[in-house]
């Protein structure tokens, strides 16, 4: 299971809002063409043939499935919903997204294609399935540990087997069922007398009881780890599989589905973060949830009444001192009144499935500014906006029709727009990305690469996609004038600009000695505080 098939698995788990669309509250039905369709549609009339019936509490689910699949053409994934049976009731089915010309579908899978598939029947009948326990089951389980619990607290580790689609596709369903079956086996071993189960697909549980010491279930979260990493001899094939273990603790009283989300979302913390490691629910990771569930729905309320806000931070030339760019930074209130940071919501926008949306409210709010700042200082004034782009717009196809909608709408040349790529979209994005850039290299638009000459930074970039600009990374303008090595990596990156015809943008400068060192070293231009703040846009203007 990939990153995004558990971000999903974490927002059913937390019960994620359906994007406003009353899903939720009147269900959600999926015809014969596999589209999911609203069910008041249907006048509360029963389903027929032809239609499936989805639970409403399914819904944020579902919702939450298609968004993600919208986003990543590539997801394929499966997963069991409580549909509408023939009596009028509710029973499990297997659904999946299909991928068609005009985008996912949402379609019930076949008792061919399960047994195609390898993933286990579902219905009525609970006693059909092959051994191993469902979510239901291992939440019974857990329910019952903890009501034992008389010492210490319930353990629950969560495997995930990294990237098993890849060997499922490369080496064919047989060898992919083989890999689960010798997991299984390590997971039992490693478990000994404790409570261990494959609990769908390529993720396996262990429970242990009365731990005492955390570092117990630490130890043999690491020793679970390091046992799945042992090389598999498959088919005359000798394989290796990592895995990422989400771990997490309950005392009695607690709530075991609480458990078995605390467990998730450590897991995906642990995706997120490289794969291939222990990763433990505390208060740290318990918070920085609660953080970003909590910017996630100011970003919705914002986007919702219209709140959000766009500033710009001035990008200076440092040669004749004149206001040639300008960064578009998002301005969203916080708790506390305080802006929240523009990373945080991107990764906010991500989580939650709202890029599409915050991309196109960013896109044409600059474009209509745009315009309005061409029509004060004319058109032959050389003036960009630079955008930052998340890796996930870069794979939706739609993306430059979006972009070409939003200038066209403006009536603003192209050349007056400019996106900014970091390093995840290096390492995150496929082939269709470079298609996307492409595209819009051919409308006008200029890329520039983020964070360069950091450590993160990659020169590949530089080969990869047709840059016009690349920001010296903020780190490294801090300790300019403190650090001798600092000054020549800074020199090497602008030098290697220069050759290959890229500008250089230098990204927080705090002040005047920054200023002159760097325009010594040759560095076309700069942003920071030195210069302004990020402004509301008739504050810009003043400056143009």
């Amino acid at each position: 299971m990939d990153r995004w098939e558990r971000r999903l698995q974490v927002i059913a788990r937390n019960g994620a809002p359906s994007s406003g669309d009353d899903l939720h509250e009147h269900g959600v039905m999926v015809g014969p063409d596999g589209n999911v369709i609203d069910a008041r549609e249907h006048d509360g009339r029963p389903p027929t043939e032809s239609t499936q019936q989805i639970h409403p509490e399914e819904a944020p689910v579902v919702s939450a499935l298609l968004r993600l699949a919208t986003e990543r053409p590539a997801l394929e994934a499966r997963l069991p919903l409580l549909a509408r049976a023939a009596d009028g009731g509710w029973e499990h089915h297997w659904f999946a997204v299909v991928h068609e010309l005009m985008g996912p579908v949402l379609r019930r899978v076949g008792e061919d294609d399960l047994q195609d598939s390898g993933h286990p029947k579902l219905g009525a009948n609970l006693d059909d399935r092959p051994p191993g326990v469902d979510r239901t089951g291992l939440v019974a389980h857990l329910a019952a540990a903890i009501e034992r619990c008389t010492q210490g607290e319930v353990a629950l580790l969560l495997a995930d087997i990294d990237r098993f689609k890849l060997h499922n596709d490369l080496y064919g369903s047989a060898v992919g069922d083989e890999i689960l079956a010798l997991t299984a086996e390590r997971v039992d071993t490693v478990a000994g007398r404790s409570f261990s189960a494959a609990i769908g697909g390529d993720e396996f549980a262990i429970v242990l009881e009365h731990v005492e010491d955390p570092s117990r279930a630490k130890a043999l979260a690491e020793r679970l780890r390091r046992a799945i990493a042992e090389p598999l001899e498959v088919d005359g094939r000798t394989l290796t599989a990592s895995a990422t273990i989400g771990l997490a603790f309950a005392r009695a009283g607690c709530d075991a589905d609480h458990l078995l989300r605390d467990a998730d979302t450590a897991l995906f913390a642990g995706k997120d973060r490289g794969r291939d490691r222990v990763q433990v629910f505390g208060p740290q990771l318990q918070a920085r949830v609660a953080r970003q569930l909590g910017v996630t729905q100011h970003l919705r309320d914002a986007l919702a009444d219209g709140t959000l806000e766009m500033h710009y931070q001035p990008v200076v030339d440092l040669g004749t001192g004149e206001v040639v760019a300008a960064e578009a930074l998002m301005r969203v209130g916080g708790d506390d009144g305080e802006p929240l940071s523009p990373a945080s919501l991107i990764d906010a926008a991500e989580d939650s499935g709202l890029v599409a949306t915050l991309g196109r409210y960013v896109l044409e709010e600059t474009a209509t500014q745009v315009a309005r700042w061409e029509r004060r200082i004319g058109r032959d004034h050389p003036f960009r906006v630079m955008v930052n782009v998340s890796p996930v717009q870069l794979v939706d196809r739609d993306f430059s029709n979006a972009i070409g909608h939003a200038l066209g709408a403006a009536r603003v040349d192209p050349r007056r727009f400019s996106l900014e790529l970091n390093e995840s979209v290096l390492v995150g994005s496929g082939p269709s990305a470079d298609i996307v850039v492409a595209d819009l290299v051919r409308l006008g638009i200029a890329f520039g690469l983020d964070g360069f000459g950091s450590a993160g930074s990659s020169l590949a970039g530089l080969r990869r996609f047709p840059l016009a600009f690349v920001k010296i990374d903020r780190e490294l303008v801090d300790s300019l004038g403190e650090d001798p090595r600092v000054e020549a990596i800074v020199s090497a990156s602008i030098d290697l600009a220069q050759r290959l015809d890229v500008s250089t943008v230098a990204v927080g400068v705090e002040t005047e000695a920054q200023r002159d060192q760097l325009a010594a070293l040759g560095c076309d231009a700069a942003q920071g505080y030195f210069f302004s703040p990020p402004l509301p846009p008739d504050e810009l203007t003043r400056l143009l």
